[in-house]
């Protein structure tokens, strides 16, 4: 039997004893707080990095760029908003833009035209008129010059039209009398080594850029140039040289194929050139922001050339001298172009041909109705993101190469049925390699080997199909 002794206190379970319990004081006291040294380093500011020279140059681009848009904000708004008044006439204030090479003579001003009571130009109360008698045997020649030059332009023949000279009749439309008093038509003459003899038509040029003209101070220009008829197509009227420069003024050659010119140049801009027919040795027209249409034949070259206006033609090129190459070569842009061409040769074989269409952004189409035997072609067709077609006569015998954008169609027709342009009997043969976005290839008629001539048609577009025509 166990005992506990009397001094000895029972305890419960789990309690401790107090000769097991840690003796610790009620407080603790917080650590003392001591002061830490600290060094202080001054850090220097960085310098801004230095402008790039080409941030500075786009700054001092955008700063100029919105310079000039509140300039020219403020140029129409005097010109347009404010009414500075009709163009002065006072001499100090404009000049005549005459060109060097040009001699001039026999000037009459417009005070001194004859009253036109003819006819009427829309929105014109007044009109005037003069005439000039023009010696051919040196060619003719027409110049027009000044800010107010403007109109239409016509050619045209008459039986009743003295064999040895050129009637050029000028009827102005105005509305200010004064104005009108500064226009002057003058006698002229080229000092180059052909020295063609014409007419020059010059209005003024003023010297202030804020000089405008108003509705008021336009003037219209109606110039008819008669020349002698010639007695028949077949036996035609030799003309040496006609050139024309007048600048924003249409130009109308009517039916002249009782004359041939030996060289002929038509001269503008911001018009159309219309031709009704046309024979030249040496035939030029240019132009601008126009169209240029109609029948043309030349033994020689001939040249169109314009902008932004279609070319529609039909030409012919006659083979009359045995190693000359006849050329045809039209060019315009963002317009449409045709051209129907017909080889000729005198011999009725034969003949050697370039020709040469080029356009954009509008579709093309050259089509050759008629051609010698054994007559070499080089032709080049070209326009972009659009339609391309050329149609060859079966006499053709040469290369062909024919391209476009990869997605777009390329087709070559070849008319198998069609007999032997020669009568030869001939048997027609064809070879080629089609490739996507290109087709070439050859054509020709009997034995290749017997060829001497071989001609080259290249035809070419973008991003539209491309057609030969066999």
């Amino acid at each position: 039997m166990n005992t506990v002794s009397g001094n000895s206190a029972s305890s419960k379970p789990g309690t401790p004893s107090a000769s097991t319990v840690p003796t610790q004081p009620l407080y603790q006291a917080y650590p003392t707080y001591t002061t830490t040294p600290h060094t202080v380093v001054y850090i220097p500011p960085v310098p801004q990095r230095r402008r790039s020279f080409c941030g500075w140059l786009l700054r001092a681009f955008m700063v100029f760029l919105a310079f000039f848009i509140v300039l020219k904000s403020i140029s129409y708004l005097v010109r347009g908003s404010i009414d500075i008044g009709p163009l002065p006439i006072e001499p100090s204030q404009w000049s005549y833009d005459i060109p060097t090479e040009v001699n001039y003579d026999g000037c009459i001003s417009g005070d001194k035209w004859k009253p036109w009571n003819k006819g009427t130009f829309s929105g014109f109360p007044y009109s005037s008129t003069t005439s000039f008698d023009v010696p051919l045997a040196d060619g003719l020649y027409l110049l027009e010059r000044g800010q107010l030059s403007g109109g239409r332009a016509t050619y045209t023949t008459s039986s009743g039209q003295p064999s040895g000279t050129a009637k050029v009749q000028i009827t102005g439309w105005y509305h200010r009398r004064d104005l009108f008093g500064l226009v002057k038509a003058c006698s002229v003459q080229r000092s180059n080594w052909n020295k063609e003899n014409g007419v020059g038509i010059f209005t003024p040029r003023w010297s202030r850029w804020y000089y405008h003209w108003r509705r008021e101070d336009k003037v219209n220009f109606d110039i008819v140039v008669t020349l002698p008829e010639g007695a028949s197509k077949a036996s035609p009227r030799l003309i040496k040289s006609f050139v024309t420069d007048i600048p924003n003024t249409s130009q109308e050659l009517q039916d002249l194929s009782s004359l041939l010119f030996d060289s002929i140049t038509i001269k503008g801009s911001n018009s159309a050139i219309k031709v009704a027919a046309l024979r030249a040795h040496e035939g030029t027209l240019i132009t601008s922001n126009g169209h240029i249409s109609g029948k043309f034949d030349t033994d020689s070259n001939l040249s169109l050339k314009t902008s932004n206006g279609g070319i529609d033609i039909d030409v012919a090129l006659s083979a009359n001298k045995t190693d000359s190459t006849i050329k045809l070569n039209a060019v315009t842009s963002n317009a449409k172009m045709r051209a129907g061409v017909s080889l000729l040769s005198s011999k009725h074989e034969g003949g050697n041909f370039e020709v040469t269409t080029k356009t954009s952004n509008g579709r093309s189409s050259v089509s050759i109705p008629d051609a010698p035997v054994d007559s070499k072609l080089l032709l080049t067709s070209t326009t972009s993101n659009a339609h391309a077609d050329v149609s060859l006569h079966p006499t053709y015998e040469g290369k062909f190469v024919v391209t476009t954008s990869r997605s777009s169609k390329i087709e070559v027709i070849v008319d198998d049925k069609v007999k032997d342009p020669s009568g030869q009997q001939r048997k027609r043969s064809r070879v080629g390699l089609s490739r996507r976005g290109s087709h070439s290839g050859e054509v020709f008629w009997g034995d290749k080997s017997e060829k001497t001539k071989d001609g080259v048609v290249k035809l070419a577009t973008s991003n539209g199909e491309a057609i030969l025509s066999l």
